[in-house]
């Protein structure tokens, strides 16, 4: 045999052994999640949505006849296993059962093993849908419902020490009158032994002020903060803060709250890039005046969660024990809330505005995952 040709099947040899690899060690991915079932079993439907790290289907159980989300996992873009945030989502779904947190059914696989489905229970909207298209869609009563679902589930989460680190209004579904909180493939368990958190987590229009200033180690606080974000963008029926950058993003917050000194919040001048926010005067907080309607006990509760100091931002056991929800109007029981059936997504210009801002910001998030180990991330 020439030397081409020698060179040419040692070439092909590896590259059949490469491919090997790769779908061996996908293979474990899937045995390690024990009770995986056939796709065939879910008669695929329309499509639902489509991002990042994957298409959504709806998809109807040919057994009983039920209707779940089937989000097909791209598995494309990754050269060993299963993609990072799928696992993370998949052991933290498997950990935790809540009424105001999605849930996760099943891990289906088609004929390849680059064909993965995970099975959640389907919800007929997420939050940012109906916020852009239905106008007014809910009283303060509802939304106040809305807002104590989010902080039970957060709450829930915190207490079995995960952080979410991706709260927003699209990663809020809206089903039957409740909330529930999806999308875990950020989430991780604070008690992980990596001693290095990466600061690009948590979609910017709803990220917390020590991330955007370089924070080694941040805690659950952040959570607090994007709720905050999201009982203002309820109130407003718009996002509280739509930054175009991270410096745009400061520079909002700075805007609304004022800027942070050493007094308010004694670890700011420790953030390694409090120093590069460009000084100038900040009136003190607006708050006030960007929701002149709203009583001074939900004025108190969005300050609160919209705290500076992560150290002294409200927990969501205290949230929940907040006279806000103590007074008129009240939360009520989910056949009381509204319903919404058959939203299209294609809404308003500021729905694309914050499609095109989400999905820059999860190419952003994960092209910084890539940069570390499997194990230092997971």
């Amino acid at each position: 045999m020439s030397e081409e040709r020698q060179a040419a099947a040692t070439s092909s040899s590896a590259d059949r052994l490469d491919g090997d690899e790769k779908q061996r060690s996908r293979r474990r991915e899937v045995e390690y999640i024990h009770g995986c079932k056939s796709v065939e079993n879910y008669q695929r439907k329309e499509l639902l949505g489509e991002g990042t790290y994957g298409e959504v289907f709806l998809g109807r159980e040919r057994n009983d006849g039920k209707l779940y989300a089937l989000k097909r996992l791209r598995m494309e873009r990754e050269a060993y296993g299963f993609p990072i945030t799928a696992l993370r989502e998949i052991q933290t779904l498997r950990a935790v059962r809540h009424p105001n947190i999605v849930r996760l059914f099943d891990v289906a696989v088609g004929h390849k093993m680059d064909s993965v489905f995970l099975v959640f229970e389907h919800c007929q909207n997420d939050l940012a849908n109906v916020i852009d298209t239905v106008r007014s869609p809910f009283s303060e009563g509802e939304l106040k419902t809305i807002l104590y679902g989010l902080l039970k589930a957060v709450k829930y989460l915190h207490d079995r020490w995960i952080i979410h680190r991706d709260i927003k209004m699209s990663n809020l579904l809206y089903k039957d009158g409740v909330v529930k909180l999806a999308d875990f493939g950020l989430a991780r368990f604070t008690a992980d032994p990596d001693p290095e958190y990466t600061d690009n987590v948590v979609t910017l229009w709803y990220r917390a002020p020590e991330l955007l200033l370089g924070v080694e180690r941040y805690t659950v606080a952040v959570d607090m903060w994007s709720v905050g974000c999201v009982f203002a963008e309820l109130l407003l029926q718009r996002p509280l803060m739509p930054g175009k950058s991270e410096a745009h993003q400061i520079s909002l917050i700075y805007d609304l709250l004022g800027a942070p000194n050493s007094i308010i919040w004694p670890e700011f001048e420790q953030l390694k890039l409090s120093k590069k926010v460009p000084t100038k005067s900040y009136p003190y907080s607006s708050l006030r005046e960007k929701f002149p309607t709203l009583s001074r006990a939900g004025i108190d509760l969005l300050e609160k969660m919209l705290t500076y100091d992560p150290a002294k931002r409200i927990t969501a056991y205290d949230a929940l024990r907040h006279p806000y929800f103590k007074e008129a109007p009240y939360t009520k029981e989910a056949d009381a809330m509204p319903v919404f059936h058959d939203l299209k997504r294609n809404g308003k210009g500021r729905k694309r505005g914050r499609e095109e801002e989400e999905n820059k910001d999860k190419d952003e998030r994960k092209h910084a995952a890539a940069m570390k180990y499997v194990d230092r991330i997971f």
